[in-house]
């Protein structure tokens, strides 16, 4: 089977069934913990995901410029966050604009470009303002009518 597609489903999902067979075996009682632990995280996992990309791109937009295309990517078209707790704990993830412009490079090299646009906090505030921001916002509209 040639489609990496199916294999991105189907070992995971080997993975997680052969962890709750052998825990189950040497438990001696069906380990039901095993896939619920799995597939909670891998929500988790899959929610930061998109909260994180969320965070990357909101809000920018490329000129679509008169052939019909779009302008070519530069480190404008991205947040960046340079906090010291978001460079150490995601790998250099906060130049992201860097990404963007040089997808060639290695994570280690990005670079920082004070003209980029910087997020106003590092990821963890941003992901908790990305999650809970439009709950917020509809309990004060519902509030003020």
């Amino acid at each position: 089977m040639k489609n990496q597609m199916i294999w991105f489903q189907i070992l995971p999902l080997g993975f997680a069934g052969t962890a709750f067979l052998v825990f189950s075996l040497i438990q001696n009682r069906i380990v039901w913990e095993v896939p619920v632990f799995f597939f909670g995280q891998s929500i988790l996992a899959f929610s930061l995901l998109e909260a994180v990309n969320y965070l990357e791109h909101y809000g920018m937009e490329r000129k679509r410029l008169s052939s019909g295309l779009y302008e070519k990517v530069t480190p404008l078209h991205s947040w960046n966050a340079s906090q010291s707790v978001s460079n150490f704990l995601l790998f250099q993830l906060q130049r992201h604009s860097d990404h963007h412009a040089y997808a060639f490079k290695p994570y280690q090299v990005l670079n920082h470009y004070e003209e980029s646009p910087q997020l106003p906090a590092g990821y963890s505030a941003m992901i908790l303002v990305a999650f809970f921001s439009s709950s917020l916002v509809c309990n004060d509209e519902s509030k003020a009518g």
